[in-house]
């Protein structure tokens, strides 16, 4: 590993330990050290994730879809930085963690569908050069199950959501953000399958750290979604957890993506 791939890994370690540390021991960490590790710690990860997706686009001919994947994941990681900077900054000036809904969820929201895009963009990428990518029956019975899944975890997510005493803005985006969620899951479980065709290589190293990152990332949302409809603060370490390894997680793969390149 490189010297910045390191160097994310110990930033995503150094900003996961103490929300580990206060989910083991609650009322341990100091509120205002959360704040000020978390929130900075998680905007870092996700503009060098975003800057690093810039520079492997770049990398690219025009026109194909492996860089329409990048720059997609560009876009929705530049959009996700956005939004972080703006929580960051009235987290830590207003001294609070939690500001929901806010400007900042209509950021994030449009990050998914670049996020989607570009999986969809790496899947017909994969296909044109060539890599195994199974077939059709196999793939559609994979979307079958997915969807099945999707369902039976959507109804579990969104009942309590829907039934809460929580004011309609934040129902709407707590099932907005479940059902893009449950969406951006079935492409990353799509390229999940293509990458486990190849274990231990770079290929894999890139993309089981991306795809993990997206899965990190939907746990977070739906935690975060299930926990405030169902007044569960005591979740909200592990929902930190789960978002900084997932902003680390697809950091990581932009770095071993931009490793593969130079």
């Amino acid at each position: 590993m490189t010297r910045s791939s390191l160097t994310l890994l110990g930033l995503m370690a150094l900003v996961a330990a103490p929300f580990a540390v206060e989910l083991a021991a609650p009322g341990t960490m100091p509120q205002r050290a959360l704040l000020w590790i978390g929130g900075p710690g998680k905007l870092l990860l996700l503009v060098a994730a975003a800057v690093l997706a810039w520079r492997n686009t770049a990398a690219f001919e025009r026109g194909t879809w492996a860089r329409s994947g990048w720059l997609l994941l560009f876009a929705g990681l530049a959009l996700y930085s956005l939004g972080q900077a703006g929580l960051v900054i009235n987290q830590l000036t207003q001294n609070q963690a939690i500001f929901f809904p806010s400007p900042s969820d209509v950021l994030f929201l449009l990050a998914y569908p670049a996020f989607i895009a570009a999986l969809v963009a790496f899947l017909k990428a994969y296909g044109e050069s060539g890599f195994p990518l199974g077939d059709r029956t196999a793939r559609r019975a994979l979307m079958g199950v997915m969807a099945v899944f999707s369902a039976i975890l959507g109804m579990a997510v969104l009942r309590p959501v829907i039934l809460s005493g929580a004011p309609d803005v934040e129902k709407a985006l707590n099932a907005a953000y479940t059902v893009l969620d449950l969406a951006l899951l079935v492409p990353t479980v799509l390229l999940l399958r293509i990458t486990l065709r190849f274990p231990g290589g770079a290929v894999w190293r890139i993309w089981m750290a991306i795809l993990g990152g997206f899965v990190a990332l939907c746990a977070g949302d739906i935690l975060f979604a299930y926990s405030t409809a169902m007044g569960m603060a005591r979740l909200d370490p592990l929902i930190d957890v789960a978002y900084v390894l997932g902003y680390g997680a697809l950091a990581l793969g932009m770095a071993f993506q931009r490793e593969l390149l130079v």
